[in-house]
């Protein structure tokens, strides 16, 4: 994985877009569609370090994961011997709760398909997903597609787990973060209980057991919201009479 000393680029941050600040670090667009990110503080650095002692080795895996729906870091931004962020693919689209007005859910779930496929590639590598929220699952409506962003704190797995365990831990939290999205929650401070007994049944059974019952969970949802293919902004309208939220308990859990 290329290694680029941060003293020698010129980075001319008001050229670049401001795309947004998370727990570790702030990220830019640049002119040639990349996203630059650096992080915060050696605080932060140190953080991820505890997870993930050799930072070089840890981005050079998560680089070879990379494929249509996952954007992976390409290039390590680096100080003296020390990572203070990287250049990574530019995951287009925007927060599915962002999206209002006429934009359907059976769209959205068709692209479920080739998002199954890529976490099935990396699941196979052993790569186990972290930090799963609202703002690191992105949709493209034009394109009709997934991008999954900022794999940051996500791990190559050992032995101890095998490539299928990984792939349902995966698709369990990706589940939970798009049903909560469609309704505007952010999974990171809150928690869904449906109001109907077996659709919170089947809400269980996708983000805790089986995650390839998604589709019964969707079409027991148009059943209970009386639409064939409910809009998201319909979805947003009704979400408190379909379910309550709960504040999350172990919010700085999730960070990590």
């Amino acid at each position: 994985m290329e290694k680029l000393d941060i003293k020698n680029l010129k980075i001319n941050f008001w050229k670049f877009k401001f795309l947004g600040i998370g727990t570790l670090g702030i990220c830019f667009l640049t002119p040639d569609e990349k996203v630059l990110k650096i992080f915060l503080n050696k605080y932060r650095i140190a953080r991820l370090k505890e997870f993930h002692p050799d930072l070089v080795e840890h981005f050079s895996n998560i680089n070879s994961l990379g494929n249509d729906t996952y954007m992976v870091p390409e290039k390590l931004l680096m100080r003296g011997n020390e990572v203070v962020g990287y250049l990574a693919a530019f995951g287009k689209g925007r927060r599915i709760s962002n999206f209002s007005g006429d934009l359907r859910v059976r769209k959205i779930i068709s692209a479920y398909d080739v998002l199954t496929e890529d976490t099935q590639k990396i699941s196979e590598q052993k790569f186990r997903l972290s930090d799963v929220h609202n703002g690191n699952i992105l949709y493209d409506e034009e394109l009709n597609h997934f991008s999954c962003i900022d794999l940051d704190k996500g791990s190559i797995e050992g032995e101890s787990l095998t490539s299928d365990a990984i792939m349902r831990m995966n698709m369990r939290a990706i589940n939970d973060c798009i049903i909560c999205s469609l309704f505007g929650v952010n999974i990171l401070y809150k928690t869904i209980n449906f109001y109907d007994y077996d659709l919170q049944k089947l809400y269980e059974e996708v983000t805790l057991r089986d995650y390839s019952a998604i589709g019964d969970f969707f079409a027991y949802l148009f059943e209970v919201t009386r639409e064939n293919d409910p809009t998201i902004s319909m979805l947003h309208r009704e979400k408190r009479k379909i379910l309550s939220v709960n504040p999350v308990e172990d919010y700085y859990n999730r960070l990590f």
